[in-house]
């Protein structure tokens, strides 16, 4: 036997529709050298539809690369550095390496991309005024720790080339304002725990400073709604 269930406005509010409304979105690529291709692909098909509903980028070596070239508009630039820089043998030479010199050459590679295919700073910059936030991750050569950086134009690619800097085959870290740098993935290769750490330390009035464990609006809200519903 059935139970008879009034149709009042209590009874069928529950029913009713109510569109998803997301709060902060934040887009995390992680490194991974010429894996990072496969991103690359992903981020070219997010602008040729135009999808960009992300108000924080955060990138570690191969990740700071793709969303670098994401954040400037440039479709297809990850891809063609990829391909046509990273596999040149002034890039990648073992032979060098066994001399005693880099396995992969990130000064040439810095200089050639930004001689002839400079990334659209102007375009960048645009973006990030909307409010959006861009980090780039690297590891401190002393003690290990993740450190998150805010780019500007004045040190985009210096943060790219330490962001990358893998220990052993870019034989020397890079160094910012004094300190050595080598590559984020060393401390936090996919940079969602820095989103997630509890400390906030990102001053927005202040690009050129590093922070430790950045937490950000975006990933703070998903954090509390998780907690919430723990």
């Amino acid at each position: 036997m059935g139970y008879r269930i009034p149709v009042t406005l209590g009874n069928i509010e529950p029913l009713a529709y109510k569109p998803y409304k997301p709060g902060k979105i934040a887009l995390v690529c992680e490194g991974g050298g010429q894996r990072g291709i496969f991103t690359a692909g992903v981020l070219d098909e997010f602008q040729r539809a135009g999808f960009n509903p992300f108000d924080l980028y955060i990138g570690t070596s191969a990740g700071a690369q793709n969303l670098s070239a994401f954040v400037c508009g440039q479709p297809g630039y990850a891809r063609r550095v990829i391909t046509r820089y990273t596999t040149s043998p002034h890039f990648f030479n073992p032979l060098r390496f066994v001399r005693g010199g880099h396995l992969i050459d990130l000064d040439w590679l810095v200089e050639e991309t930004s001689k002839n295919m400079p990334l659209a700073m102007d375009t960048a910059e645009k973006l990030l005024l909307e409010g959006r936030e861009f980090l780039m991750c690297a590891c401190r050569s002393d003690d290990y720790t993740a450190n998150y950086f805010a780019p500007t134009r004045e040190n985009w690619l210096p943060v790219i080339k330490a962001s990358s800097a893998i220990p052993g085959f870019y034989r020397m870290g890079v160094e910012l304002d004094g300190v050595s740098y080598q590559d984020g993935g060393i401390s936090d290769a996919i940079p969602v725990e820095g989103g997630l750490s509890p400390w906030r330390g990102h001053d927005r009035g202040d690009p050129h400073r590093a922070v430790r464990h950045v937490l950000h609006p975006a990933v703070d809200e998903a954090h509390g709604a998780v907690a919430e519903r723990k």
